[in-house]
């Protein structure tokens, strides 16, 4: 998984204002990440934290490279201090909640989603990351049951209550819609729509394929949507 990007893509600015100079330090690190070089990226972090101590993105980052050479104990502790700083950081609370996902810390994972809401409740692209930890693990379900003899039956409880919780996500995602720009609309339509599909919601999944084709009828998006909705019909 890379760390450096949420679910939809979507950078946001370093926590704070740095100068030019520093901003360019800020770019070898990221270079460094991408190409794996970590003894650069981290000798380069812990020369700005030095500049810099209560700059929440260099502790998020500082975690992100710790977490890559495995000193988890380290990042777990560097992405907290980010959000010492800052507690309403969205960075860093889903650097932090993808961190204990990947660790199979799923109550962790989830009090991480839930306080990063709290903290950003008019957050679209929050909704929107906490609907796919829902989701995923839904779907993890399903397609276990794809190939056994369970796959005929009805959803279990659990994982229909985790359909249900994506699609309350992904639903007041949507109300905040003027925050995303097209390609996220259509990725949220899509799986939106997925979701009421999972539930047998047919209508309401035609109309995530309606409002999708309104902003591009060619899209692969609207296109997966639209082979969706006709294997369940």
């Amino acid at each position: 998984m890379n760390l450096l990007r949420n679910l939809f893509g979507k950078e946001q600015p370093a926590a704070t204002p740095l100068d030019d100079r520093s901003f360019e330090k800020y770019q070898i690190i990221h270079a460094a990440l991408e190409s794996k070089d970590y003894k650069r990226a981290e000798q380069t972090i812990n020369d700005l934290v030095k500049q810099f101590p209560d700059d929440a993105e260099l502790w998020r980052l500082n975690g992100i490279c710790s977490q890559y050479q495995n000193n988890y104990s380290k990042a777990e502790n560097c992405f907290k201090r980010a959000l010492s700083i800052n507690k309403k950081y969205p960075k860093a609370w889903i650097t932090l909640a993808k961190f204990f996902e990947e660790r199979n810390q799923e109550k962790e994972a989830l009090n991480c989603y839930e306080a990063a809401v709290n903290e950003n409740p008019q957050s679209a692209h929050l909704f929107m990351e906490m609907g796919a930890f829902f989701h995923f693990n839904a779907a993890a379900i399903t397609m276990i049951r794809l190939g056994s003899d369970e796959k005929t039956k009805p959803l279990p409880g659990e994982t229909k209550s985790h359909f249900k919780k994506a699609l309350d996500c992904f639903e007041k995602a949507y109300k905040l819609n003027k925050q995303l720009n097209n390609e996220e609309k259509l990725k949220l339509l899509m799986i939106l729509g997925s979701v009421y599909l999972e539930l047998g919601q047919m209508k309401d999944a035609q109309k995530c394929l309606n409002d999708g084709l309104k902003i591009d009828p060619a899209s692969w998006q609207m296109s997966t949507l639209e082979l969706g909705i006709r294997s369940k019909k």
